[in-house]
């Protein structure tokens, strides 16, 4: 049970460290912290209140397992799009 909590907590890490360095390069360095703690906040709100209630309908409304599958499918096609959209910061200048 140990080994199964460390390798999603493991997962759950990869998945979260490179958020923060994402975010805040968006930003200029005058509203780095506001900007990026308020898109992650937001988004949190925003992913963590709305897609349990629509998966709950959802399955509500189906038989089939698989719309839930496609409704989290569709929700990474979003994000990919979301973060393909974004410009690219490689070249910034990130002084304060």
């Amino acid at each position: 049970m140990v080994e199964i909590r460390t390798v999603r907590l493991m997962l759950l890490t990869l998945m979260f460290s490179p958020t923060a360095a994402f975010l805040a390069e968006l930003f200029p360095a005058g509203l780095r912290y506001t900007g990026a703690s308020a898109a992650f906040i937001l988004a949190n709100t925003l992913g963590g209140g709305f897609a349990p209630r629509v998966a709950t309908w959802l399955d509500s409304q189906s038989s089939s397992p698989l719309v839930l599958g496609l409704y989290t499918g569709g929700l990474c096609l979003v994000s990919l799009a979301c973060v393909v959209a974004l410009p690219e910061t490689r070249e910034g200048d990130f002084s304060v």
